[in-house]
């Protein structure tokens, strides 16, 4: 697609905000112009403008960009999805426009992301860094945006399109949940994927059909392509509760969907493609100099903020945990200034709502502690960690507020874990890795897919609609097992808490 097609777009949106804003147009009808580009209203009249970041891989130069923009236009703050997007919240509709054409014109473009469009492109944050990764997968996310963003068929779907990209055998992007997704493999010294279809999450969950247990590298986009046509000439037009691919997959039974995509796959001419690199891992050469003012749990913090990288037995990748995925600007700016001093050039964001530091050599990390723990993202306290939407407070569609849930729950777990610093560190990765919360059914906090998954509804009891959460126990995606539910296992949200300590206490 060319430059005049897109700059019709962010006309049209242009026009439509101004409409919008004197009451010409509603909201319903403003959404059609700027849901596909990734631009939603919020519950309180304002906009949440979607950043697209494929594959949670953000060079620091755009995420200054994207500082500078959300500032100069006054965006409220940052957002980390659970998709690896970013998100500007709080934004004035007069304001949507700008902030839209000036990332456009730094390189940061608005294609995709919202409305019945290919959503942003999933990998594992660790990608190409830890030991577990059979191979770098974040080349191929890039080209699979990059030929996706200049599909016409890519904009014009039944609804939305989910691609993701594994790198290790765990499937930690969740690539069998994707409406495509790609499982790095070997095989005979040869890169290429493994290779499911139909997934998805939501009402009806359900896991993708293997459709190629090794699919060689260079038939990646052929794979794509067969997906996206099968999707754009099956998937239902008429009702949008069975739009997505995986209510084809499930009307028609998995072998019939196989051997459909095989079908298709078949009669797709190969695309001749080129990787497109991305930049390596930087490492200072002069390491940062200790810091003296290191806090007492820097020791505990240590156990399960850093894990091991490829480049060497002295360099670590580095979690950084944000509350609830949410940081100011002037926070951000400044996680950005201490990637930097860490010698980082990138950042990865992760499916948690998290921010990995990439490599960070031995000397750096007391500076970096001291740094992170200024910013209050050096995980000493659950609240805001555990994996949750935005819920509803934020949410126009959202049931409960999951975001007020999940701190119910962590405040437990800090009194739980208070006179045990040494035993939180331990299994604080295991339990953040274990607990998601949705504030509706449509899964935006991935619950289906957790050991411990909850889900806002309302019960009628005595006549009132009340708070409840239907519970989703014991996923096991790298077994191909979704998390166990029934109409029956539900409690009041406000026993949330004390369900979740009873289970870990355990």
């Amino acid at each position: 697609m060319d430059k005049a097609f897109w700059k019709e777009k962010y006309d049209n949106l242009k026009l439509r905000a101004e409409e919008l804003s004197v009451g010409k147009i509603n909201s319903a009808e403003f959404k059609k112009s700027a849901a596909p580009l990734g631009i939603y209203e919020q519950s309180n009249g304002r906009f949440m403008v979607r950043i697209r970041v494929t594959g949670g891989h953000l060079p620091l130069p755009d995420a200054r960009s994207i500082i500078n923009v959300a500032r100069k236009h006054g965006a409220g703050s940052i957002h980390l999805t659970t998709r690896q997007d970013l998100q500007l919240h709080e934004v004035p509709t007069e304001k949507i426009h700008p902030i839209v054409t000036e990332l456009n014109d730094n390189g940061i473009l608005f294609r995709g992301g919202g409305g019945d469009t290919y959503r942003n492109i999933v990998a594992c944050p660790h990608s190409g860094i830890s030991p577990d990764s059979i191979f770098d997968v974040q080349p191929y996310a890039k080209i699979a945006d990059e030929f996706l963003r200049e599909q016409e068929k890519s904009f014009q779907l039944p609804r939305k399109f989910k691609a993701g990209f594994s790198c290790c055998k765990d499937d930690a992007s969740m690539a069998i949940l994707q409406d495509l997704g790609f499982i790095a493999k070997i095989a005979d010294g040869k890169k290429g994927f493994e290779v499911h279809a139909g997934g998805g999450m939501g009402r009806e969950s359900f896991l993708g059909v293997k459709i190629f247990d090794f699919l060689p590298e260079e038939d990646m986009l052929r794979c794509i392509k067969t997906a996206l046509e099968i999707f754009y000439d099956h998937g239902d037009r008429t009702n949008r509760a069975k739009a997505r691919l995986r209510f084809y997959a499930q009307k028609i039974g998995a072998n019939a969907f196989a051997n459909n995509f095989y079908e298709y796959f078949g009669r797709t001419e190969k695309i001749n493609y080129t990787l497109s690199e991305i930049s390596s891992t930087s490492v200072s050469k002069t390491p940062v100099l200790s810091s003296q003012n290191i806090n007492k749990n820097y020791n505990h913090w240590k156990l399960y903020a850093t894990s091991p990288t490829i480049f060497g037995k002295d360099i670590f990748s580095v979690n950084l945990f944000v509350p609830n995925g949410n940081l100011s600007l002037s926070d951000f700016e400044e996680v950005c200034n201490t990637a930097g001093k860490a010698g980082c050039i990138y950042m990865r964001i992760s499916q948690s709502q998290d921010i990995l530091l990439p490599a960070v050599s031995t000397g750096s990390l007391p500076s970096v502690y001291t740094s992170l723990r200024n910013l209050k993202l050096t995980g000493e306290s659950f609240c805001g960690l555990l994996t949750c939407c935005v819920g509803s407070t934020v949410c126009k569609i959202g049931i409960l507020d999951s975001t007020s849930i999940a701190k119910s729950i962590a405040e437990e777990l800090d009194s739980l874990f208070a006179d045990n610093p040494e035993k939180r560190a331990k299994y604080l990765p295991a339990i953040l890795d274990s607990i998601k919360i949705s504030g509706c059914p449509n899964a935006c906090g991935g619950h289906p897919s957790a050991k411990i998954g909850l889900q806002g509804m309302k019960k009628s009891v005595d006549g009132k609609l009340l708070p409840y959460l239907k519970i989703y126990r014991d996923a096991d995606l790298g077994n191909g097992k979704l998390a166990n539910s029934s109409d029956e296992d539900i409690i009041p949200a406000e026993q949330a808490a004390n369900f979740v300590k009873s289970i870990i206490s355990k």
